[in-house]
């Protein structure tokens, strides 16, 4: 084994021997490695792309007008805090301090026993101390006190103070809320104002440790040409957030203790004394603070600007700022006016981070800087390019970002409800649309906003039918909602004839309409389906009422009434529909008035009418509203056939074929024999018309008073007879008033009495009711006619 180790140790020393004889070169060598890896990795080390850990994006504005509405609901919230409690009397009793104080001494003398033979103590020598019972409780005083529980808190003059405090800082925030008068007025107008947005990302790179993060902002009017003065410096109304904080619990303890002991021969003398103290605070720990800087300190970020910025400290015990990001705002007043007309401003921004030491326990900033030769400055400043930002007045805010409609549809959904679909661009939070009296919004969820270009809302027909809509939008006036002018192919509608024809064994008619299209100038443009197509769903109404759907529509030519190709909407309704209102309307929603129209329905089929009569001859007015092509297709049979060539049936309009009258004369005794007429044109079916009756004027009831009036003997009940005119119109005689009557009569005016009446209505015969006459005196027999009209017959009970 000992042959083995031999050579190796041989070997090993013969190396070490070499290393040390040429060390000088194998050190030059190894430096040279030493050097060339440095280089290496110096040229192959990644590149920081954090920078100095800093980033401000691009200033961004704001509307200024949604921060002052939400500023002043914030206003109106604080006029309702109470800082000042009624109460204040109540702390009148409290106590403002409790002091406690804890001090030991104590001092200690012993003697040392010799110890007996058997190794134990001297019982007549021992610490009498020691005899005593450990379970026994330790003496102490009493303290008067320990029962005692104060009631602490702020003196009542303090609480008041600190309240009025209080309630002045509410005063403070509502003026800065409200604003300076110097940032919102310039000259006669209004200051032009705006919020300006800052996005802020922090992220602290190794090496900042105890540092705070700053980021500065630099704002000024872009400067004119050089012959013009320079333009009025803009000004800081606030900035947001001015202060987040944290509530912070400190404590902050501390003991002493020194004890000591001396040793003599016989005696042993110790000494010990102990003191505490204790302190408990809350404190705000400042995670962001705002500031202004002035403009002109060294060094400058911009000439004739405002500085303004924030400081992002560590909090919470944590020894760096907390990453993230941080959305600031900051409110200016530019030195422009915000006129009515649409115009611009341009401002300049540039920014600048850095990094400053902080001081934890003072709570203050220094420069960051380093005893390391190539890193003195630690701040890692950054500047950033200056940013030019257009910032728009009011005028050009609300027309630029007003509602805009592009197109409308809606569908029927049933049950009375209807979906409006409305496309456009700048539905923004808090559009409403109004119609029909009933607003339609994204809170009650009735109208849901799509996108920024697409909204919809559901309403009902009636609603859709009976009014136009309004369109209030987050941003400019309210407009009514309507097509825009070029997506309409027309200026507007007309109906050039609507008429309605029964079908023959069925009770429905077919309501035929012809729509024509006009320009601006009112002359009829032609218009076709795919015209309709392009607009949304149309209604048909009958008086007030609107037609169901479907409609029925075709293209047209060569109108009567229009040498233009128009677009006839047809529909089914019923009989009693039309009985509500002989009119036709047609209407296209949300395209205005001008794309709506109506008119009177005239039937297709013929119409005849009882124009009068004598007692020779009646006449019959006949009409046929769509014309024809030849007089002699025109055939009327009663009780012959009567041809339009004949006497009895003229044609009245013999220039207008296309609606043609006629006038037919026929016996009045002939025409009491026939319920019904048949008309014949031409080859066509014929039509089997009724002959109007004859309308009875409205005759009125008399009696003859240049005779005596009627009598009757006592317990007699007539008849009795009056003379007079229309007396066949009476359809009922009752008692009105009767002579005084017997006990056993119960209310004779409530009986009907007998009657008729003859000679064509010249006499009427009335038998009264048994008890009617039993007293004498006066008696009234009230008549009502056929017409309602009221007739009393006076009547005498006599003796004999």
């Amino acid at each position: 084994m000992g042959m083995q180790i031999a050579p190796i140790l041989s070997t090993f020393a013969a190396i070490i021997n070499f290393l040390a004889a040429h060390w000088v070169g194998f050190s030059c060598v190894l430096a040279v490695i030493v050097v060339s890896e440095i280089v290496w990795v110096h040229q192959k080390w990644p590149a920081d792309t954090t920078g100095n850990g800093i980033v401000i994006g691009q200033a961004k504005a704001f509307d200024n007008r949604s921060l002052a509405l939400r500023l002043e609901r914030l206003n109106a919230g604080l006029e309702q805090v109470k800082a000042v409690n009624q109460n204040v009397t109540d702390n009148l009793a409290t106590f403002q301090e409790q002091a406690s104080s804890n001090f030991s001494r104590e001092l200690s003398l012993k003697a040392k026993v010799p110890a007996g033979k058997n190794g134990a103590a001297d019982k007549s020598g021992a610490d009498p101390d020691s005899k005593k019972d450990p379970k026994a409780p330790a003496s102490s005083t009493p303290d008067a006190s320990s029962d005692f529980k104060p009631t602490f808190g702020l003196g009542a003059s303090d609480l008041l103070t600190n309240q009025l405090n209080l309630a002045t800082q509410i005063f403070n925030l509502q003026t800065l809320y409200e604003r300076s008068l110097s940032d919102r007025m310039m000259g006669a107008g209004t200051r032009l104002q705006t919020v300006l947005g800052f996005q802020i990302s922090i992220t602290p790179p190794t090496g900042y440790k105890d540092c705070v993060a700053m980021a500065e902002i630099a704002v000024r009017m872009k400067p004119q040409s050089a012959p013009s003065p320079s333009p009025p410096p803009v000004s800081l109304v606030a900035l947001m957030p001015q202060e987040r904080t944290y509530n912070a619990e400190s404590i902050s303890s501390s003991e002493s203790s020194i004890d000591g002991s001396a040793v003599a021969n016989v005696l042993t003398l110790g000494f010990s004394n102990k003191r505490g103290s204790r302190q408990l605070f809350i404190h705000r720990d400042s995670d962001t603070v705002a500031f202004e800087r002035e403009p002109q300190t060294p060094p400058r970020l911009l000439e004739n600007a405002i500085i303004f910025g924030w400081e992002f400290r560590p909090v919470l015990g944590r020894r760096t700022v907390s990453p993230g990001t941080r959305q600031m705002l900051a409110v200016i007043a530019v030195p422009e006016q915000d006129a009515e007309s649409a115009a611009e401003s341009t401002i300049e921004v540039a920014t600048r981070s850095y990094w400053r030491r902080y001081k934890r326990n003072s709570q203050t900033s220094a420069p960051n800087w380093s005893w390391v030769p190539w890193k003195v400055n630690g701040s890692g400043m950054m500047k950033s390019h200056v940013q030019e930002l257009q910032i728009p007045n009011t005028a050009k805010i609300q027309s630029a970002l007003a509602p805009k409609v592009a197109d409308i549809k809606w569908v029927n959904t049933g049950d009375g409800k209807a979906t409006v679909i409305v496309k456009g661009a700048n539905f923004f939070s808090g559009t409403k649309v109004l119609i029909g009296g009933t607003v339609k919004r994204e809170e009650d969820s009735s109208l849901t906003l799509k996108s920024d270009q697409a909204l919809e809302f559901v309403t009902s027909l009636d609603e859709l039918t009976t009014g136009d809509a309004v369109l209030s939008g987050r941003f400019g006036p309210s407009f009514q909602l309507v097509v825009p002018d070029s997506s309409r192919p027309v200026a507007g509608l007309a109906i050039s004839s609507a008429v309605i024809r029964p079908m023959r064994n069925s009770k429905a008619l077919r309501v035929s309409i012809n729509i024509v299209g006009m320009d601006v100038n009112g002359t009829y443009k032609d218009f076709a389906v795919m015209d309709v197509v392009k607009l949304p769903d149309p209604i048909l109404f009958v008086g007030s009422e609107a037609v169901p759907m479907p409609y029925d529509y075709s293209d047209q030519a060569n109108d009567s009434n229009a040498s233009c190709k128009y677009v006839r909407v047809e529909a089914w309704i019923s009989a009693k529909t039309l009985a509500k209102s002989p009119s036709v309307a047609f209407r296209v929603p949300f395209c205005g008035f001008d794309y709506q129209a109506s008119q009177p329905l005239s039937f297709s089929e013929p119409t005849v009418v009882r124009m009068g009569h004598d007692a020779q001859n009646t006449v019959f007015r006949i009409f046929y509203p769509k014309g024809l092509s030849s007089p002699s297709d025109f055939n009327l049979e009663l009780d012959r056939t009567y041809s339009s060539t004949g006497p009895e049936l003229v044609l009245v309009n013999p220039n207008d074929s296309s609606s043609p009258e006629y006038r037919f004369t026929v016996p009045t005794d002939l025409v009491s024999r026939f319920q019904n007429m048949v008309l014949r044109i031409g080859k066509a079916e014929p039509y089997l018309l009724p002959i109007p009756a004859e309308d009875k004027p409205n005759r009125k009831a008399s009696v003859d008073t240049n005779t005596a009036p009627a009598k009757v003997a006592k317990g007699k009940h007539g008849p009795l007879e009056w003379a007079g005119t229309a007396l066949d119109t009476v359809i009922g005689v009752t008692l009105t008033q009767s002579a005084p009557q017997s006990a056993s009569q119960v209310n004779p005016s409530a009986i009907a009495q007998q009657f008729t009446s003859y000679a064509n209505g010249t006499r009427l015969i009335v038998y009264l009711s048994p008890g009617t006459t039993d007293v004498e005196g006066k008696i009234t027999l009230e008549c009502t006619t056929s017409f309602g009209d009221k007739l009393n017959l006076p009547l005498f009970v006599t003796e004999s």
